[in-house]
């Protein structure tokens, strides 16, 4: 349960991050220092769980979280510093310092020995190791790997090339017709991208392993071509334009999806109509930008249609009974999350809500509020509430302050910046030795240091969780 709940927030985290990402316009540079710490209530886990949480909480309390961040939306580059202060000895910090573009990554470490042992990294290459490290330690990377955008647009571009491949893109009067020969030629295409080692089933892995049932997701998504084929029902798919939407349409009428852009304001929406018992997607994205405020709306589900509960006719007599109802299909995942009032800028003397909820047969039943508070000074104070715990108080708090910093100069990394002789993935064992001989005193002193630093009963979470996913075992083998 408590990896679900993690997986619920790696979730709501990558589509915050990748929405953040397609912004390109405004500022060329923004850079923000920040000074933050965090509060957990353990209590609020299960019984089950609350002794290992409340190690982890008592870690939170000593901990502060420094450090600065900034991006270019325009050259996509990103560098980012923090470092983990324990206020016990500020001396056994722990810093990282990770910079990179979407499809290359590099970081380095006080623990590594600094930057000259920085290692690099492709977020594709990542994602099928960590889908390896899942089925060794059941240590759910994977979903971490998808708070890069790259890895979903990859996974995206790998679709849209075989349909325009075959189908071709819309004119300039936005009109396209999409043949019943062209879906089968295409669901066949995408089937082959289901079952190849690329970017979509290593996107598809991500998603799904950590997952309870996983095998079921991925199979029914396997489907979803297919699915997309029948509704077409020997017909045509027709893509036009309608009162400022794009839309796809299939011969019955049942629009497919449809999507519209004014400005930087954009709304997409994906309802394809009931198709037997195949489960299929659905989605609605919105996102509203004003001169002061901004919003962003996100609803998603992976469900087959209930189908029409029958009934009998006046005399007839009903065969069916309460197990029929174990027949009703089910919602396999479902996902909400709004942010309102977001301010347009930062610092801003201002406040902004949000809400997050998850629920369907593999993911937690969880709803969240989220109330935050900024001032003109750069103090933020954002608290987590779940709205089921009658005693009101927040399950999570974080306080500090965001600052901007004025920056002229441009950041723009090029892939000679970010690459190194340490690529993680094409270390052959020359240079695997050359690492771990430079960075294994690193290691140890940071982390003895750091240890001494921080409460016993962090130390006994950090060890009992070690433990449960096998890297204890590993770590204490000759």
């Amino acid at each position: 349960m408590r990896l679900r709940r993690a997986l619920a927030v790696w979730m709501i985290l990558a589509v915050l991050f990748s929405a953040a990402a397609f912004a390109e316009d405004g500022p060329e540079v923004f850079s923000y220092d920040y000074d933050l710490k965090f509060h957990l209530e353990a209590d609020a886990f299960p019984l089950v769980e609350q002794e290992r949480m409340k190690g982890y909480a008592d870690l939170l309390e000593i901990m502060k979280f420094r450090g600065n961040l900034t991006f270019c939306p325009k050259t996509k580059s990103t560098d980012m510093e923090i470092a983990l202060v324990p206020d016990t000895d500020p001396d056994a910090a722990l810093s990282f310092h990770l910079k990179g573009l979407p499809y290359w990554w590099r970081i380095s470490s006080s623990l590594m020995g600094g930057e000259e042992n920085a290692v690099c990294f492709r977020p594709l290459g990542m994602m099928a190791f960590a889908s390896r490290v899942w089925d060794f330690f059941s240590v759910p990377l994977a979903p971490l790997m998808l708070l890069n955008p790259e890895c979903t647009l990859s996974a995206i571009q790998e679709l849209r090339d075989v349909w325009e491949a075959t189908a071709g893109k819309p004119g300039e009067d936005g009109k396209l017709t999409v043949s019943n020969e062209k879906l089968k030629t295409i669901a066949g295409g995408w089937m082959d991208l289901f079952r190849s080692e690329g970017s979509l089933q290593h996107w598809v892995e991500a998603l799904t392993k950590p997952l309870p049932q996983y095998e079921m997701l991925e199979y029914e998504m396997q489907k979803v071509p297919e699915a997309l084929r029948v509704i077409a029902d020997g017909g045509k798919f027709t893509i036009s334009k309608k009162n400022g939407w794009s839309q796809c349409k299939a011969d019955s009428g049942d629009v497919i999806y449809k999507e519209r852009r004014d400005g930087q304001n954009y709304e997409c929406i994906l309802d394809p109509p009931a198709c037997g018992a195949y489960y299929l997607p659905s989605l609605h994205y919105l996102e509203e930008h004003g001169e002061e405020e901004n919003a962003f709306y996100l609803l998603a589900s992976w469900a087959r249609p209930v189908p029409e509960i029958y009934e009998p006719e006046e005399g007839e007599e009903y065969m069916g009974g309460e197990e029929d109802d174990d027949l009703l299909p089910d919602t396999l995942l479902g996902l909400e999350i709004g942010l309102d009032h977001l301010p347009a800028e930062f610092p801003a003397d201002t406040s902004f809500t949000g809400q997050i909820s998850t629920d369907g047969i593999l993911l937690p039943n969880l709803h969240l509020q989220m109330n935050a508070e900024a001032k003109a000074d750069g103090s933020i104070r954002l608290e987590i509430f779940r709205t089921d715990r009658e005693d009101g108080k927040p399950v999570f708090t974080c306080t500090g302050t965001v600052i901007r910093i004025p920056r002229t100069e441009p950041l723009q990394y090029q892939v000679g910046d970010i690459h190194n002789e340490f690529n993680l993935f094409a270390l052959d064992d020359q240079s695997m030795n050359k690492l771990v001989d430079r960075v294994r005193n690193p290691i140890l002193k940071g982390l003895m240091d750091f240890v001494y630093a921080i409460p016993i009963s962090s130390c006994q979470s950090i060890l009992d969780t070690l433990e449960e996913y096998g890297f204890l075992q590993v770590l204490l083998q000759q």
